[in-house]
Formats: C-alpha cells, structure tokens, sequence
C-alpha cells in the first residue's frame, strides 16, 4: 500500500488517515498513539476499579443505608 504525500503528512503530524479498501474503512494513526489507545482497550482496569473503590470509601458510600443509592427508578 502507498500513502499519498498529503496522507504521509497528516500522520507525521499526529493527524489520523482515513482511507477505503475493497469496500472497509481504514484508520492510519502513529504508533503511540495507538498504543495508548490499544493499553486501555487491552487492560482489564483492575487498578482503576481499586482506586474507585477506595475513593467510594473515603466517602462513605459504604456506610449503612447508601445502598439505596445503588438502584435507579426506570421512570422519573
């Protein structure tokens, strides 16, 4: 595959390329920015869900009578 000139440009600067093959829309991104983007597709948040957890906490928002917080009515 070859990329136009103006295509090469627009990746050199962070920009992404759109471009269609055989009917299937392509994207062209530079490579960190794909691998950010790949690391928080690929990573299961184990982390995130402890910090959230511990901010929950903090809070009180595990003290006795928040769990009615935890249900929302289906019609306002």
């Amino acid at each position: 595959m070859t990329l136009t000139d103006e295509q090469l440009r627009a990746a050199a600067t962070s920009q992404h390329v759109r471009f269609l093959l055989n009917g299937v829309e392509f994207v062209i991104i530079r490579s960190e920015v794909f691998d950010k983007v790949k690391a928080l597709l690929d990573s299961d948040h184990q982390e995130l869900r402890m910090m959230l957890a511990r901010s929950s906490e903090g809070n009180g928002w595990d003290e006795p009578g928040m769990e009615a917080y935890d249900s929302y009515p289906t019609n306002p």
